[in-house]
């Protein structure tokens, strides 16, 4: 350790002691300077964040939360509204893709439907009721949005 201090302290006293005016020494090699600072390895460095995507037509505040609907017995289905997705659990469980158009939304990339769904909805105290816009070629969404009307859940 001391060895090496002693290398740095002839290092540093030599480049500035090979310094003129204008920063070099004539004749004398340019040195870079030496930095005290540890280094990180690259792969130790923290990865720089991709920014954030552009939320396209996202939920209006008054759809965000979770809304429930019975069915019939043992029959419940339940929303989560996000601003770009939802998830709806009605025998089982799946995630959608929203995206809203004024009173018209478009819930899409479901694991258990293909294609989209169009609906316009409307909010009445704390009821929220779906009707279809054109007809769903899913028949599990249809049936959990056609003409539902689901009730605010508080969470």
């Amino acid at each position: 350790m001391r060895l090496r201090l002693a290398g740095l302290a002839l290092v540093l006293f030599g480049s500035v002691a090979g310094c003129s005016q204008s920063g070099v020494a004539p004749g004398s090699p340019a040195t870079a300077p030496v930095s005290l600072a540890p280094t990180v390895p690259a792969s130790l460095a923290p990865t720089p964040r991709p920014p954030e995507p552009t939320l396209l037509n996202p939920a209006p505040e008054e759809l965000l939360g979770k809304w429930s609907v019975e069915f019939g017995e043992d029959d419940i289905g339940t929303i989560r509204i996000s601003p770009t997705g939802m998830r709806i659990t009605r025998f089982a469980t799946a995630a959608i893709r929203l995206e809203v158009f004024g009173d018209d939304l478009v819930l899409s990339h479901s694991q258990l439907c293909e294609g989209e769904g169009r609906y316009r909805w409307s909010i009445e105290g704390d009821k929220l009721t779906f009707e279809s816009v054109t007809p769903d070629a899913c028949d599990g969404r249809a049936k959990s949005f056609d003409g539902v009307t689901y009730t605010r859940v508080s969470d």
